[in-house]
């Protein structure tokens, strides 16, 4: 070493401490990266997570809604027989109509209600119509 000049030892020396850096740079920069992507990875992870669940809440809803809507009509079409039927049994034997006319007043009812396949009265024997 002592035979070099001492501009090639500057050199050399310049020549190091570059690559020197240039290495430091390069590990620092990679680790960083690392970091980073491990961070984006677990924020994106949980972001679309919360998506899929908002979405999945709301399609969930939508859907109970529909359920909800289809239940409270069949229960509304039993209900309004129940109270055709009650009011005629209640009225005098002028305001009643007949057993015949009910049947078809249900069977119409019957007919507009597309989700129902049947419906039906019971009733003592001579507990409608006397």
């Amino acid at each position: 070493m002592k035979q070099l000049s001492l501009r090639v030892k500057l050199y050399a020396l310049v020549i190091a401490l570059l690559l020197t850096m240039g290495v430091s740079i390069v590990i620092t920069a990679q680790l960083s990266l690392s970091s980073m992507e491990e961070r984006l990875t677990r924020e994106t992870r949980g972001t679309v997570q919360s998506i899929v669940m908002d979405q999945l809440s709301a399609t969930a809803g939508k859907y109970g809604e529909l359920v909800t809507g289809v239940f409270e009509t069949a229960y509304q079409t039993p209900e309004v027989v129940r109270s055709l039927i009650t009011r005629n049994i209640e009225a005098d034997s002028s305001g009643r109509i007949s057993r015949r006319d009910l049947q078809e007043t249900i069977g119409t009812v019957l007919e507009e209600q597309s989700h129902l396949s049947s419906i039906y009265a019971q009733f003592e024997p001579d507990g409608y119509d006397g």
